[in-house]
């Protein structure tokens, strides 16, 4: 137990120092000019991963042990996607929107009830 208690301070803190106050931490690919934004935040019942990108992608959300708990892949083009959080427990989460050639974005999410 005290294994899992070590992992999430540790996958906590290396989010932590990339991701400060809710302020999202993008690693640009190229000079692509894409544009990632994921909202509400903080979120009840859904979030919106709105995007800009000619390649495909992927988002991930994570709670706070690391698990992923939810996945999809992303269409390349200008986008709005709707993905369902309401039968999330509330507390943080963590995520990662990366599309090849494009940008990584990461950042918290903060779910409530």
């Amino acid at each position: 137990m005290d294994n899992d208690l070590n992992l999430d301070s540790l996958y906590t803190s290396q989010l932590d120092a990339l991701v400060n106050n809710n302020q999202l931490f993008s690693v640009p690919n190229n000079s692509s000019g894409s544009i990632i934004n994921v909202y509400p935040n903080p979120a009840n019942s859904t979030i919106i991963v709105e995007y800009t990108c000619s390649q495909k992608g992927k988002f991930e959300l994570k709670n706070r042990m690391g698990q992923v708990v939810l996945s999809t892949e992303l269409s390349e083009g200008k986008r709005k996607v709707q993905m369902q959080v309401h039968s999330f427990s509330a507390g943080m989460y963590y995520y990662k929107c990366s599309f090849e050639g494009c940008e990584t974005v990461l950042g918290k999410l903060s779910i409530i009830h």
